[in-house]
């Protein structure tokens, strides 16, 4: 997984649950570090990108008029 994600052309779009288990919301911040992207807070647990797919197009910026805001990745989630 390392290998792939520092190979990553581009930085990362990661969303996940600001609810969700605590080896997922480091493992989100870590993939966001290494490939210079953002970190995505839904509120939910683990399947709020799914069950929130708009929510996530709109906080990435992927829909049209709308920019994205997100918050970069934050460490004192780790300790969550």
């Amino acid at each position: 997984m390392t290998f792939i994600a520092v190979s990553l052309p581009v930085p990362a779009v990661v969303a996940c649950g600001d609810d969700d288990a605590p080896a997922f919301r480091n493992a989100a911040i870590w993939l966001a570090e290494v490939t210079g992207g953002k970190v995505h807070w839904l509120p939910g647990r683990h399947a709020c990108a799914i069950e929130k797919s708009a929510e996530v197009r709109r906080s990435a910026g992927y829909d049209a008029g709308l920019s994205s805001e997100a918050a970069p990745a934050d460490p004192a989630y780790r300790s969550r």
